[in-house]
């Protein structure tokens, strides 16, 4: 039992860097080698992630400029439909019922006439429907626009029915 491995034989030594710094020029040329191998290693590895947190970086940038448009282009709309020109909020029951409105083509969702929604129990089931098309989960990974506007709406819905089902 040698401590190179299989047969004894010292592992073979690593290619004689081009440069080696400093503090390695009293060390033998196998030592310089291995350091200095380890050391390009590192900086190979250290500039692959500070790339990688850049690229991160630009596209968090990039997101926030997209929310940011779809944010001047959809809010109005969108606090139109929330409330009333007097600034109350509207109840769960009209935003139901005006939904249809405010979703974005190819939105799986139906238009819920009001008086399909009347009874108690008809509201929380298309409060749950509405949910399943507006809320972020099931809207990750689509355009900023959708995500912006189904963000809203699920925040819109959610307020409503909290306040329905509290009696308030």
């Amino acid at each position: 039992g040698g401590a190179g491995g299989a047969g004894g034989a010292p592992p073979p030594p690593p290619p004689k860097p081009e440069t080696v710094d400093d503090d390695l020029k009293d060390k033998s040329e196998y030592v310089q080698a291995a350091v200095m191998q380890r050391r390009n290693e590192l900086k190979k590895q250290q500039a692959a992630r500070l790339a990688e947190v850049a690229a991160r970086d630009a596209a968090a940038l990039q997101r926030d400029r997209d929310r940011d448009e779809a944010k001047a282009k959809h809010k109005a709309r969108l606090d139109a439909w929330r409330q009333e020109p007097s600034g109350q909020r509207r109840d769960i029951r009209a935003l139901l019922s005006t939904l249809h409105t405010v979703l974005w083509e190819g939105a799986r969702w139906t238009e819920v006439p009001f008086h399909k929604i009347m009874d108690d129990g008809r509201v929380r089931l298309y409060y749950l429907k509405a949910c399943a098309v507006v809320h972020p989960d099931k809207n990750m990974g689509v355009g900023s626009e959708q995500a912006y506007v189904a963000e809203r709406i699920f925040e819109a819905i959610n307020e409503a029915h909290n306040k329905f089902i509290s009696g308030a």
